[in-house]
């Protein structure tokens, strides 16, 4: 029986996850498994869908490179994002709406300083909905997409005025 890199990967994984030597878990906490499947079931699923997805190279490139996307805020925001993207996309093309308010909110962007990133947020929303490549996109492309966009902005011409930066 021919044993396949990614299942052994998937058992040391498991393994390392359930131990408790292992207190953090950049698979359960980090990259589109935690991101599609949160806490659920001690972050098996997490674990699973960031095997499945890229072998957990988006979770390790996330820990890496802005390991403050992997919990709080940003996470939270990555999550509500996902959830409601229909209804953001439409809050962003219209200029205003709940969800929108809601995401900088769970942001923690001054309520001074929202008209400013919504208008910058719907000006790089406008240029990713003119891709080629968008309509192919599947929503969670589309929301993943949306959320470095608005995490770029937050992180780094927002950051004086979003606490979650």
């Amino acid at each position: 029986m021919k044993i396949t890199f990614k299942l052994v990967l998937a058992v040391v994984l498991l393994f390392s996850s359930t131990s408790n030597v292992f207190a953090s878990n950049l698979w359960k906490e980090c990259g589109i498994g935690h991101w599609v499947m949160g806490p659920t079931w001690h972050g098996l699923p997490a674990i699973t869908t960031n095997l499945v997805w890229d072998l957990g190279t988006t979770a390790t490139t996330s820990h890496i490179s802005t390991p403050e996307i992997c919990a709080g805020p940003f996470w939270a925001a990555a999550r509500f994002i996902n959830n409601t993207y229909p209804l953001i996309e439409e809050d962003t093309a219209q200029g205003s709406g709940e969800h929108l308010i809601a995401m900088l909110d769970i942001l923690e962007c001054d309520s001074s300083a929202q008209p400013a990133i919504i208008n910058d947020i719907r000006s790089g929303f406008a240029q990713s909905v003119t891709q080629p490549n968008y309509l192919k996109m599947s929503q969670s492309e589309k929301a993943e997409a949306y959320y470095n966009m608005v995490a770029d902005n937050v992180n780094t011409k927002y950051s004086a005025q979003c606490d979650a930066a």
